[in-house]
């Protein structure tokens, strides 16, 4: 692999930016609070017990909604490079910030390079530097028995069941 290099006494300068996004296209289609409401009481009357007292239980709410996201990703670079007949150098930066598609996850990487070669006489000297910080913020989407994970947990969830508390 071969970097792009200035010529000799320019200075070569790259900056590279991208955007994007990331989401879920095939959401599990469940019933909604009144599809929940007309099947659960439904089923208590075939099963010959007391209709449920709905009050306080007659949200309407998507789980999947609630607890997944449309991520945004977004990338930078830039990039320094020159020198002359005695020396040469490459310095290069980079930020990543990808959202995780269940809220609350995310990844986050930044890193730095330097590069400096040079010569004197019949020897050449070079160094390198690099640097990379990585943050991962993880909620678990899958484990064994596919049952203690937030995605499972939003699939198991009552759609009458209100987001919030009615004192918030």
């Amino acid at each position: 692999i071969t970097t792009k290099k200035a010529k000799e006494g320019q200075t070569l300068v790259n900056i590279n930016t991208s955007f994007g996004f990331k989401k879920v296209v095939d959401k599990v289609d469940l019933v909604n609070g009144p599809q929940f409401q007309e099947l659960y009481s439904e089923q208590l009357a075939n099963q010959k017990d007391d209709p449920f007292d709905y009050t306080g239980w007659d949200a309407n709410t998507d789980w999947q909604d609630e607890v997944m996201r449309t991520g945004l990703i977004t990338s930078h670079n830039l990039s320094l490079s020159g020198g002359n007949k005695a020396a040469k150098y490459f310095i290069s930066g980079n930020y990543m910030k990808e959202q995780g598609i269940v809220i609350g996850s995310d990844f986050e990487q930044m890193g730095a390079r330097g590069k400096v070669d040079a010569n004197y006489k019949k020897f050449t000297f070079g160094t390198n530097l690099s640097f990379n910080y990585s943050v991962y913020n993880i909620v678990p989407t899958e484990d064994r028995y596919k049952e203690e994970t937030i995605v499972a947990s939003a699939l198991a969830m009552s759609p009458i069941m209100p987001v919030y508390n009615t004192d918030g």
